[in-house]
């Protein structure tokens, strides 16, 4: 039988999502040994998006194969073995070709930017506190340069040395500003190593009147990773979700309504195929 879950989780105190040497505590560890007690198997797991060190889900999916779980309430026994920085919302049978990863046709990252200050003890690991103000709309502007199938090797931690492929299908941006928070939304069939990281970085140079708008389109062109000087922290990113039909504008007026309405809680939607 195959199955799927919705997870969430503060990546504060982890080394990321994908399994390390023994003794580093990560989000994919702790879900496996969870899994592996209430379905009595060894797990092998298939992960949507894999998350870096810091860095949060909101509704991060997985898929795994295993039998009949042990209990009648398989998700109330993994939330009382999870610790509390991981939180499984749903879990399902599901198809036997579905895959959280191969299936996936877009992942949605949301990068949150706090304007209430680096005071807060809730906020330091969760968000990032620039400290300027930012102007959105000219963020905004400079953000279109980058929606469509481009090279983004100069957004990549390796800027393409490492022979992986940098072209990727950038679906949409928004940058949106409410009372509190700044929240950059992106949408792409998939994103290299700290691609959103830097891209936020940018934006925010942009936003602050330290770099011209159309560093963006420049840095596209020329492929540069020299362009980007630093990388946004990984508190403030989330995965935010991952669509399993094609991108369109029905699912981004979705989305955004989720994030419009997001304070720091866990999905309130199952394994859709949004």
């Amino acid at each position: 039988m195959r199955w799927a879950a919705l997870v969430s989780y503060d990546g504060s105190q982890f080394h990321g999502f994908s399994v390390q040497p023994k003794g580093i505590e990560t989000v994919g560890e702790a879900l496996t040994c969870a899994l592996n007690i209430v379905f009595q198997s060894s797990i092998e797991l298939v992960v949507a998006g894999r998350t870096d060190k810091g860095v949060h889900a909101v509704g991060q999916v997985i898929s795994f194969d295993a039998g009949k779980p042990r209990t009648e309430r398989p998700l109330r026994s993994l939330n009382r073995l999870l610790p509390s920085s991981i939180r499984v919302h749903h879990l399902e049978e599901t198809e036997e070709w579905f895959s959280a990863r191969y299936s996936a046709k877009y992942r949605c990252y949301v990068f949150r930017i706090n304007k209430i200050g680096a005071d807060s003890p809730f906020l330091t690991e969760r968000s990032w506190y620039v400290g300027e103000t930012l102007d959105v709309k000219r963020m905004q502007t400079a953000a279109m340069a980058l929606v469509g199938r481009h090279d983004f090797k100069a957004f990549c931690k390796s800027g393409g040395r490492d022979g992986r492929p940098t072209k990727r299908v950038l679906y949409g941006v928004e940058v949106l500003e409410s009372k509190n928070f700044v929240d950059i939304v992106l949408w792409s069939n998939s994103f290299c190593h700290q691609m959103v990281r830097s891209i936020v970085s940018l934006l925010v140079e942009v936003g602050c009147g330290r770099r011209r708008g159309v560093v963006l389109r420049e840095a596209i062109i020329s492929g540069e990773r020299s362009i980007i000087h630093s990388v946004a922290p990984p508190g403030g990113l989330y995965l935010f979700g991952v669509g399993y039909s094609s991108f369109n504008q029905e699912s981004r007026r979705l989305w955004l309504d989720r994030v419009k309405s997001w304070e720091f809680t866990g999905p309130n939607w199952r394994v859709e195929r949004v």
